[in-house]
């Protein structure tokens, strides 16, 4: 745990990883292998507007067919809908 907490503030500066061990000291944070689809879709859909699909899929760590996925999402001022239509609420 100790190492991890180094890493966290060598990235992000010793005044961040406190404003962020502060906020979150009671929570036990789980860090995910990937971006979850409400915080990637959007990004991907803003980036796609002025980026290139191997870019972006570089950028993101994601394959060139993961992009073009995405792209066909809908995104509203509070979800995200897949091209089924399974509907993923934005986190404010």
């Amino acid at each position: 745990m100790r190492n991890a907490w180094d890493r966290v503030v060598k990235l992000i500066g010793y005044d961040n990883a406190e404003k962020i061990r502060e906020e979150f000291k009671d929570e036990e944070i789980r860090v995910p292998v990937k971006p979850p689809k409400t915080v990637i879709v959007p990004l991907i859909k803003d980036e796609l507007k002025t980026g290139r699909y191997e870019e972006i899929a570089k950028k993101y760590n994601l394959s060139i067919d993961t992009v073009r996925r995405y792209e066909k999402w809908q995104v509203f001022k509070d979800k995200i809908v897949s091209p089924t239509g399974r509907v993923y609420p934005l986190l404010a």
